[in-house]
């Protein structure tokens, strides 16, 4: 067993939050895309060491796993790189 973390250590796990549940929900259920994502993530991020929540990384990795033209459908993309409205409330210009 090993005691090396990563150096970003925690990492932010909402952008692969974020990822797995666009390709659970684009896949109607089918779980076998998740596992693999999920393995994905896991082996690049615990045994590699790269930053998976980077955008610039995830996009890349998706790509990698599904090729660009399935990253690029309009419901994975957004979800997975467009900022969240929760995440990002609007400013009040009343102040």
């Amino acid at each position: 067993m090993t005691t090396a973390l990563p150096p970003d250590f925690p990492a932010p796990s909402l952008p692969i939050m974020r990822a797995l549940s666009a390709i659970a929900a684009a896949d109607g259920g089918n779980q076998a895309r998740v596992v693999q994502a999920l393995d994905t993530f896991y082996s690049q991020h615990w045994e590699h060491a790269v930053a998976t929540h980077r955008p610039e990384v995830l996009k890349e990795t998706l790509v990698g796993l599904f090729g660009e033209d399935e990253t690029e459908k309009s419901e994975l993309n957004y979800s997975i790189f467009s900022p969240h409205p929760s995440l990002h409330p609007p400013t009040s210009s009343t102040h």
